[in-house]
């Protein structure tokens, strides 16, 4: 392993030189708007300066533990606390609420194990890789607790627009407000910019003294706050590789990764810089894009100014960007587009036609070409890999565990975003996994290869890819609608058909679609959900209802549909030779 002019090839080498990398990312600076007192002056509403920790609430999160994860730096595994939680419960309550009301954090839990894990690039290059810190168990189970109340208050003054380490959001909800924008624009013709930013080392930059600012500033007084205070000061880590360990060095900054309250407190820290953006902006954690319709110059103009306010957002609060990895992309399909020069403190801000937004591929037309080469590609990697290594396995289950973690993921994960509209690029998805089941046909006996796609999925209980993708589609509406999912921008641009019929008939439509010019605004993900719920509605009114009080009815119902229509037209969609 190399660092910079350093090389070490031994453990104990390793390790120093693993912990130096990981060291050099923290950074001390201190802020003189804060004390330790947590007297600060604010208008929240809402203070909160302790709680008590009840027996009920630790059993019910030593319940939750997985006892398949190793020791942290107590060298006490979940199974053990597990497997003596009744016992373990009411002394545990005892310590934790001592720590709260004190404000003193335990010294030995701020101890954290760190392990290294490969991102990309060359293997031999320690900045190519990440820390991931090993907690105690027992302090993990503290945090866990101290993050089902923090979050109860923190959670009314989390924006809209972070979907990150958020309760019923997720990188799909993300993506689906994104598109649901952009096909929005599409669909009069126009033109969208944005502006996707990467902070440097977001995690580990945090400043404590800002952070316990902010926490103050949002109601958190007292004990309470003597003890974030306390969690944050004074940690230390090593590194451990191969049976050896580094020295310990002091973590100045950020917040710990693996921890339950270290997200958390993230998106608080970063909580306050959506609120000085005018232009529209969404983040997953620090992974944040602003954009806006561009009709003229003066759209341009704020959307500089934006980029200016996070540039100086990152100055104030000791972030940095990374701005060779910021980049700009113009969604259009006009021939003339509006092309401005954009630029973080002097410096341009690079171009790109293809935008890796949170593992989705998006290109400037929106066809998403990019992003269905990418998954067959990769898909195909990884199929080809199975099935070499897994030629001696004399049973199917075991092969077809891999392809469904492993293959069928790619091909499925974020599928509401990109759901194919054109055929080719259906059947190039759809390919792989009939080469898949053709081959594993083949195995169990070479006469059956010849069954067709249609038999074969029957035959292993594999739905195509294509129903899947309508599961997945309708499942997100149901989400939607019962507002499982929480976003009410999603939920907004949902309409209920209220017209007026004087006769029972099944073929008013439940959800009422808007008239689109092109195919791109046509094939929106919102309005191509409420479609496919209209049309199976119309042929199975009887059975389909998307107001069912429990959701595992309404997908059951949903593939009951799916599987007949299979059964019964082998020539159908996803149903080839």
């Amino acid at each position: 392993m190399t660092l910079e002019n350093t090389s070490e090839s031994d453990g104990q080498g390793l390790c120093d030189l693993f912990s130096r990398y990981f060291g050099s990312v923290f950074d001390g600076k201190t802020n003189p708007y804060t004390d330790q007192s947590g007297a600060v002056n604010n208008t929240y509403f809402n203070v909160l300066s302790g709680f008590y920790i009840t027996v009920t609430d630790i059993e019910r999160k030593i319940d939750s533990l997985d006892i398949n994860k190793g020791a942290g730096p107590d060298l006490l595994p979940p199974i053990f606390i597990k497997s003596c939680g009744k016992e373990l419960s009411i002394p545990l309550c005892v310590l934790f609420n001592k720590s709260l009301t004190s404000g003193v954090f335990p010294k030995r839990w701020k101890t954290a194990h760190i392990i290294s894990i490969y991102k990309s690039g060359d293997k031999s290059y320690c900045k190519n890789y990440r820390p991931i810190s090993i907690l105690s168990c027992a302090a993990k189970l503290f945090e866990s607790v101290m993050c089902t109340h923090l979050y109860s208050h923190f959670k009314p003054v989390l924006s809209d627009k972070q979907h990150g380490f958020v309760r019923n959001r997720s990188t799909v909800t993300n993506l689906l407000e994104y598109k649901n924008y952009l096909c929005q624009v599409f669909a009069t013709g126009g033109q969208v910019d944005s502006v996707y930013t990467d902070f440097s080392k977001a995690f580990d930059k945090v400043n404590h003294h800002l952070l316990c600012h902010k926490l103050a500033s949002h109601g958190i007084h007292g004990s309470l706050y003597r003890w974030i205070c306390s969690y944050l000061d004074s940690r230390t880590q090593l590194v451990a590789l191969k049976g050896f360990i580094s020295a310990p060095i002091a973590v100045t900054s950020g917040v710990p990764h693996g921890s339950h309250l270290g997200p958390l407190f993230f998106v608080v820290f970063i909580n306050d810089l959506i609120q000085q953006l005018s232009c529209n902006c969404l983040l997953y954690a620090d992974d944040l894009k602003i954009f806006t319709s561009i009709t003229n110059l003066d759209d341009c103009f704020t959307l500089q100014r934006d980029i200016n306010t996070v540039s100086q957002w990152c100055k104030t609060n000791y972030m940095y960007l990374n701005i060779d990895k910021c980049f700009v992309i113009s969604f259009t399909n006009k021939r003339n587009k509006i092309v401005w020069n954009y630029d973080i403190d002097g410096q341009l801000v690079n171009r790109s036609d293809v935008a890796t937004d949170l593992g989705i591929l998006f290109d400037d037309k929106l066809s998403f070409r990019a992003h269905y080469s990418h998954i067959t590609s990769k898909a195909n990697h990884l199929l080809g890999f199975i099935l070499r290594s897994t030629k001696g396995f004399k049973n199917p289950c075991s092969t077809l565990y891999l392809y469904f973690s492993l293959v069928k993921s790619i091909l499925e994960y974020g599928s509401p975003i990109w759901s194919p509209n054109y055929n080719v690029h259906i059947d190039d998805i759809e390919r792989i996994q009939r080469k898949f089941l053709r081959i594993l046909c083949y195995r169990i006996k070479p006469g059956r290869s010849n069954l067709n796609y249609c038999d074969r999925l029957l035959k292993f209980k594999v739905q195509p890819l294509e129903s899947r993708r309508i599961i997945f589609d309708l499942v997100y509406l149901y989400k939607i609608t019962h507002s499982i999912i929480d976003s009410p921008e999603l939920l907004a641009h949902i309409s209920i058909n209220i017209k007026f019929s004087a006769r029972r008939s099944s073929e008013v439509n439940l959800f009422s679609l808007q008239i689109y010019k092109n195919n791109i605004s046509y094939y929106n993900p919102l309005t191509r959900m409420a479609r496919q719920y209209n049309e199976m509605a119309k042929s199975n009114h009887l059975l389909v209802d998307i107001f069912c009080h429990n959701i595992n009815i309404f997908i059951s119902v949903i593939k009951d549909i799916l599987h007949r229509r299979l059964s019964a037209d082998p020539c159908g969609p996803g149903c080839y030779t």
